[in-house]
Order: structure tokens, then sequence, then C-alpha cells
């Protein structure tokens, strides 16, 4: 368990956002016992106190932007989206890729909102927080992401009263954000987080009168890492021979850790040799890609969620002879433009081979093909190149899968809130149910129809079937092997299936 869960660190994170600014105001002395009772009266942002009395939270400085863009602009506007469900989301602005996935959430949230055509139909809006640290001028007293996504939950859950947030992008944040609520019941998902690590971050036999609470849209790495291994061990497709020994430098967090501790099991059970960890912090990633570099290994796994770790470990290795024709493996974190494209040593990436869900085609896939146009229609295309970016139809399917959680919410448990939405979260998988399409108003009324029958359905999205686990709550996936093109670009090689072979 992660210091980030321990009482006197949540007590610090209260302490945190309190000193950052955030204050309530006291409406009117209105009784209250639930959330909705004060946002049908006050509008959105109102919430039931512990007192029984409605409040009115004033916004974080980090969490100005919401969807509609005028959610909380004044008390009259919060009355005109009174009836909204509102969510809560925390991401990174720092990093290109996060900022696409809250993009990419967003334009679910526009169509869910487009396809309402009665008073009565769900309309939903997002409360968006920023957890920059550096590059920011919120002049608080987070230390790290992973301290802003905690702080930042708890604000939300606590001053919102959002039943769901849409986040974290990085298994540490997301570890950490999970942790600071989980006594909340609050629903988070993730579209991004990947880490084997947080298979065991919730309730350990889910069922559906106690389900968990943190959910993915991204497959675990325990795939990536069969995959990785399958990769190394088997000769072919730009592999001449099997691999033996594996150095893996990883970044010491829920990430890193839950890369190198598959990776290891599934290396030794195809029969791989020694697989060494180097481990490193903030500060210490140069000395940990010069140890690598001493080492005689076969190859060199570099495992972190962090944009600016991966391309700084070009920029060490490219100074250094040892990594002259060393091959070099990178997981799913580094099939972004913020590494292909911002890394300026990139002398070594004809040295890399690396691993990622398998995007759906495009010209085959029709959910996928609709996201992505719809994405370009409503965002500039000149700017925004998302089909090769990992995760971006993960959020859309995310953000998707809160409002279809919250119609089971509403439409079968009477009430709206993190625990009725998880347990709405496990009826989305049913192989014998009604196909439904996300991102198309039919299936948006097609869902809705099932729910208040009581039958569950079964759900593709844009980054495909959405076949949840009951057992596990998680979804898996075919895994894509891939190398760098010298135009810095994404060149597929194969795709290792769930079967366990190469097609």
């Amino acid at each position: 368990m992660s210091l980030l869960g321990t009482p006197a660190l949540l007590s610090a994170i209260s302490l945190l956002v309190a000193a950052s600014g955030c204050s309530l105001l006291t409406t009117d002395r209105a009784e209250c016992a639930s959330n909705r009772d004060c946002s049908n009266a006050f509008g959105a942002g109102s919430v039931c106190r512990d007192d029984g009395f409605c409040a009115q939270a004033e916004i974080h400085p980090r969490c100005t932007k919401t969807y509609p863009e005028d959610l909380l602009a004044t008390p009259e506007k919060r009355l005109i989206y009174k009836d909204y469900i509102v969510f809560g989301s925390v991401f990174d602005r720092n990093v290109g890729l996060f900022i696409l996935l809250e993009k990419s959430a967003q334009l679910a949230l526009q169509q869910i909102n487009a396809f309402a055509s009665s008073e009565d139909d769900i309309r939903v809006g997002m409360v968006f927080c920023d957890a920059r640290v550096e590059n920011s001028n919120f002049n608080d007293a987070f230390l790290s992401t992973e301290e802003a996504v905690a702080g930042m939950t708890v604000y939300l859950a606590d001053e919102f009263g959002v039943p769901a947030i849409f986040g974290s992008a990085k298994s540490s944040e997301s570890n950490a954000g999970f942790q600071a609520i989980q006594d909340r019941q609050v629903l988070m998902i993730s579209p991004s987080s990947t880490s084997p690590a947080l298979s065991s971050l919730d309730v350990p036999n889910p069922n559906d009168a106690s389900p968990g609470f943190f959910w993915r849209t991204a497959p675990s790495d325990a795939f990536q890492t069969k995959a990785m291994a399958f990769d190394m061990r088997t000769p072919g497709a730009g592999r001449s021979a099997p691999v033996t020994d594996v150095a893996v430098v990883h970044v010491d967090d829920a990430y890193g850790n839950g890369i190198y501790e598959s990776f290891l099991t599934e290396f030794k059970a195809l029969g791989g040799g020694e697989v060494i960890r180097i481990p490193f912090n903030a500060g210490s990633l140069g000395d940990a890609v010069a140890q690598a570099g001493m080492l005689d290994v076969d190859e060199i796994i570099f495992a972190s969620s962090n944009v600016a770790d991966i391309v700084g470990f070009f920029d060490a290795a490219t100074n250094q002879s040892a990594y002259v024709g060393k091959p070099l493996f990178l997981t799913e974190a580094s099939a972004t433009n913020d590494v292909l494209k911002g890394t300026q040593n990139t002398t070594l990436f004809s040295n890399v081979r690396a691993t990622r869900p398998k995007p759906l085609d495009a010209e085959l896939d029709i959910i996928y093909n609709s996201f992505l146009s719809s994405y370009r229609t409503t965002y500039d295309d000149t700017v925004d190149d998302i089909e090769n970016q990992v995760f971006t139809a993960n959020a859309f399917d995310a953000a998707w899968l809160m409002a279809y959680s919250a119609a089971w919410a509403l439409l079968r448990e009477g009430e709206l809130s993190g625990l009725n939405m998880a347990r709405g979260m496990r009826q989305l998988s049913n192989p014998q149910g009604a196909l439904v399409e996300i991102g198309r108003q039919g299936g948006w009324e097609l869902i809705q129809q099932q729910f208040r029958a009581g039958a569950a359905v079964d759900v593709n999205g844009a980054s495909g079937p959405l076949d949840y686990d009951q057992a596990t709550e998680e979804t898996a996936t075919n895994i894509e092997i891939w190398t760098i093109t010298g135009a810095q670009e994404i060149q597929p090689v194969y795709t290792w299936t769930l079967d366990g072979v190469a097609e």
C-alpha cells in the first residue's frame, strides 16, 4: 500500500487543498438528504454537507475549466445546469497526450448532450482539474503530480460531490487519487493507467452487490508484458535469435514496478535468463542509463509513463557508446507524438522495438472511424493527429461509460451515486445482451431502453469491445509490436494475440 493511503498524508492533502484557496459559500439554510437535493435547489456545485444543509463550493484555481464552458460561471448559470450530472476530471496538462485525452472525453460529453431530446433525458457536465506541478502558477504546496491528483480528487469528491471521476492518466497518479478517496465510494475510470499493480487496488472479489470503484478502459500491462516476453524469446519478425539476458530500467512507481514484476514472470516462464532490475527516481535517470549501458545483456527495456523520462532516456543514452547498436524495448507510453516528435536525440530510434494495445483499423471499424471523424470535425485537425495517439479512443469510451453507468444508477437503482454507477458498470459486458455501439445515437437510446427493463448490455467502443471480466472488472486486448521509422512514425511489425501467437 502506498503512503498516499495513510491518514497522515490524507490529512495533509486536506490542508493543502484548503491552503490553495478553496472555501465554501453558505447558501440559504436549506435542509438536504443528498447532493441532488442541493443541486436541484441551488444548481451545479451545490452539495449536501454533513450537517444536513446545502453549501456551494468556490471553484479551485486548478479547476477553472468546465464543460459546458459556463457550467459554474454565475449563480444564474448554475441554476440553468442544475439538472446536469456533474463529473470530475484530473490530468496533468503539461503532457500533450493528456490534453488530447481530456478533449476526447469532452467530445463524448458533447455527444451525450446533443443526443438528449427531452427534458427528462440525461445531460452531463464535467469539472476539469489540472494536476500540473512544474510550469504552473498555482503556488500551492503540491510537490508532485501524484500529490496534486490526490488533492484534487478529494476536492472534487468533497466539495462538488461528484459521483465519478475521469482519470487520471499515469498509473502512479491513479493509484494516488484512488487511495485518497477510496472510503468515499466515488467511481474512478482511467483511460490510460495500465500497471498490473492496479489490479489489486480495489475490492478483491467484486460482485453486483459490492462492485469495485476503480475501472479502466485501458487493459492491464499484464498483456503487454506477455507480448514483450513472447517477442524477445521468439525468433523471426526482425529477430535472428531469442533474447537471453535483459536489463529493465524503470521508474520506481506503480507503473514501472508493475512492468518489471510482470515481465520477469512472463520472461522466466518462456525460459528466459537473467533479468537485471535498475529502478530510478527523479534525478537518478542518468545514473540508471549509465549503469544499464555497462551491463552485458542482450536487450534493455525502458519503462516509464512519464514522457519527460522517455525523452530523457534517449538524451542520456545517445551520449554513451555502449548504446550504439544496442537493442532497446519501449512500452506503450512511447506511442505518442510527445515522444516520437518531441525527442531531439533520435539516433537510437532505429534500435527500438515497442509494444502498445493493438489500435483498431479506421477503415474497417465503424465506431473508431466515427470517433476520429467527430474529433476532427469538433477540433482543429491540423493541430491534433489522434489516429496514432495511444488511449485517445479509450478516453472517449471512458466518458461514455460514465454516462451509461449513471443511466443505470438513475433508471434501476433510483439514486445517482458512485456505488450505483459502479453497479451499472457491471451491466455493460453481457455477451447475450443487446449490442450497444458507443457514440451512436441509436446506442444511447437502446441502452436506456434496456436499463429500464433491467437488462444488461454488450458494449463496443471506439477502442474495441469493452468486455469486462466479471471476476476482475478488467478488459483484455491484443498487443501490437512496432518499430520507429526514419520519419519518426510508428511502423507496425505484427500483432501478439490473446491466444499467445503472432499474426
